[in-house]
């Protein structure tokens, strides 16, 4: 997803903290990895998405349900619609035309 080697990888997961604890490592260090894990990693993802192709794609549901679960921990709804900052500035510059509008 970031475009890296896997050796890069590698190395990010063996030096960075961060890292670490994205995949659930608490001590820097403590369980480290071969490359070829990521191979054989990727292998059963793509046999099991080939073997199941109208079942949900894993890394999608694995993802969603890390999304739950922090919205649930800050309170989001995932229902609403939040307004971002380019929305509201958009709304701010149609109602400052419809001022100058109604000033004519």
């Amino acid at each position: 997803m970031k475009d890296i080697t896997d050796s890069e990888l590698i190395g990010q997961y063996n030096f960075d903290y961060l890292v670490n604890y994205a995949v659930g490592q608490r001590v820097l260090g403590e369980d480290p990895i071969a490359e070829r894990t990521l191979y054989y990693f990727r292998e059963r993802l793509y046999i099991y998405t080939t073997e199941h192709p109208e079942g949900e794609d894993l890394m999608f549901r694995q993802f969603r349900h890390l999304l739950e679960q922090f919205a649930s921990k800050t309170g989001h709804i995932m229902d609403a619609q939040h307004i971002d900052s380019t929305m509201f500035m958009s709304n701010i510059k149609k109602i400052y035309l419809l001022f100058l509008y109604f000033l004519q």
